[in-house]
């Protein structure tokens, strides 16, 4: 009797046991503690009422939650925090504060949503932005001249008719750019968004996460390559769109009229056979060289990475498995890269000494130009003569002869991200999303160089990788100095340039590391 007496009663607490685990679970979905994004300029993670202090007061906060999954939390300092869950399994989260003056949103993930098939078109978007938008002014930097994007005044002029939304344009000259833009945002008078020019600290240290603007960037619309390269800690930074006309990859322009006058084999074509390497460039040059005499120049690079990266190599690059930068210089198809690279500079004529020669390219006398690739717009400032005559050519970066992957590093997404300090930081992502869209241009008359839309379509399909530079004020040191040393050294003393300048490039890595757990 004592021992049936004793299987009920554990029978009894069994039950209990499960009843109580339900009544935590809720409906049995699986959620994550992730912390409410947004609240500081800093965009640091913060505890759920948003200003980043723990509950230390001895009171408890109280939770009403309703069947659909939405609930309101008021905490032991008054303020309320409210959760609303939305089709796509995704939340929204919004603090009030006890005066009412304060509401910060995030977009929390605990479950991720699954990408939509298809993409949202603009009409849709549109009907999301708050009325109280109209009358506003968003405030984008950038470093280029407006007249850089043909069209972008027009679209500009468009987006605020169709919303109310007015738009300022600020340029702000390259060399001050990051140092400006920085002062604004300690004077308190940020602009809204800000272009970026690669995943790293010069750039981040600058922008609060795109997530605190309560947008949905899982829409497909939104360029994958571009949000993988500017996602980190799970936070957004940079977008751009897919098929956005407003992308900056690293390209090789090419002289269509010495290719011709002087019989060379062309790139073009090379490139369409699956034959446009490096040892093809290089030939090209030496052959043009030979013919043209002195004056002649084979190749001008933009960055002197061109050749490791095409390896896969960079220099620097950025573990998404481990979330840490790294380096290549240990890896000794990075060291033969860098021989490539000093072997031809060795070679008179055949590597130009100065970056971007634009001058000789002008001037008829440099074959082949490696450029960013706004240069294939009409209006751009480079090369603008020769691309009205018709002689400008452009290919992809070559690839290396026998190795079965092709890789394209973009060194320059042209994306935008959100300025720390933003005013209108939740009308941020409709202005991107207008503004980046190629439906919003003349494409026709777009470009200035033949065959320019087809290569530039043919690099994003290839899903480049991002370009994760770490130089100047990171290195102590820029580009042009540690290249300058392995250009001069000769092919033999290469890898004692690169031993020499490991260390140094590790600690910089480290210290990058270390900024990166504050994203």
């Amino acid at each position: 009797m004592k021992k049936l007496s004793l299987r009920i009663l554990c029978a009894l607490m069994a039950m209990l046991l499960i009843v109580g685990l339900t009544a935590c679970g809720g409906n049995g979905d699986t959620e994550s503690s992730t912390p409410t994004l947004g609240g500081s300029e800093s965009g640091e993670p913060q505890g759920p009422g948003g200003s980043g202090d723990s509950n230390t007061g001895g009171e408890e906060a109280t939770t009403t939650t309703n069947p659909d999954g939405n609930g309101t939390t008021k905490k032991p300092d008054g303020s309320k925090v409210t959760t609303t869950k939305k089709p796509d399994g995704s939340k929204v989260t919004t603090t009030k504060k006890p005066t009412g003056t304060t509401t910060t949103k995030a977009y929390v993930t605990t479950t991720k949503p699954s990408r939509p098939k298809t993409s949202l078109a603009w009409k849709d978007v549109k009907k999301n932005i708050p009325s109280s938008a109209r009358g506003k002014t968003i405030e984008a930097v950038d470093w280029n001249e407006v007249s850089n994007v043909p069209g972008l005044n027009a679209v500009n002029s468009k987006f605020a008719r169709e919303t109310g939304i007015k738009i300022t344009y600020t340029v702000i000259p390259y060399n001050d750019y990051f140092s400006k833009i920085t002062a604004r945002i300690n004077a308190d008078d940020a602009p809204d968004t800000i272009r970026i020019q690669n995943p790293n600290r010069p750039n981040l240290v600058n922008l609060q996460p795109l997530d605190n603007t309560g947008y949905d960037f899982y829409d497909t619309y939104w360029d994958q390559s571009t949000l993988d390269a500017y996602t980190f800690n799970g936070k957004l930074y940079g977008v751009n769109v897919t098929g956005s006309p407003i992308y900056c990859p690293n390209l090789m322009f090419y002289n269509t009229k010495l290719i011709e006058n002087y019989m060379l084999d062309d790139p073009y074509t090379l490139w369409k056979k699956g034959e446009w390497t490096w040892d093809a460039l290089f030939d090209i040059c030496e052959e043009y060289l030979k013919q043209a005499g002195d004056g002649a120049i084979g190749v001008s690079f933009m960055a002197r990475e061109e050749i490791a990266s095409s390896y896969g190599l960079p220099t620097t690059d950025f573990n998404r498995a481990t979330g840490k930068y790294t380096h290549n210089m240990d890896n000794p198809l990075y060291i033969k890269a860098w021989q490539l690279y000093a072997e031809m500079y060795s070679k008179t004529g055949m590597i130009s000494t100065s970056l971007t020669n634009n001058d000789a390219f002008d001037e008829g006398k440099l074959l082949f130009n490696s450029v960013v690739g706004m240069a294939v717009r009409k209006g751009h400032i480079y090369f603008n003569k020769l691309r009205e005559t018709g002689v400008v050519g452009v290919v992809p970066m070559p690839g290396v002869k026998g190795q079965s992957k092709t890789y394209n590093y973009l060194a320059e997404a042209q994306a935008f991200g959100l300025a720390k300090g933003s005013k209108n930081a939740e009308l941020v992502p409709y202005y991107l999303r207008y503004m980046f869209d190629p439906a919003n241009y003349d494409m026709k008359n777009y470009y200035g160089v033949k065959n320019a839309e087809e290569v530039i379509n043919a690099f994003r399909a290839s899903n480049p990788l991002a370009f994760y530079s770490l130089w100047s004020d990171e290195l102590g040191m820029n580009n042009a100095q540690y290249t300058d040393k392995v250009r001069f050294a000769g092919k033999k003393n290469v890898p004692s340039i690169i031993d020499q300048y490991q260390p140094m490039i590790e600690a910089a890595i480290k210290d990058a590391n270390v900024f990166m757990t504050t994203l």
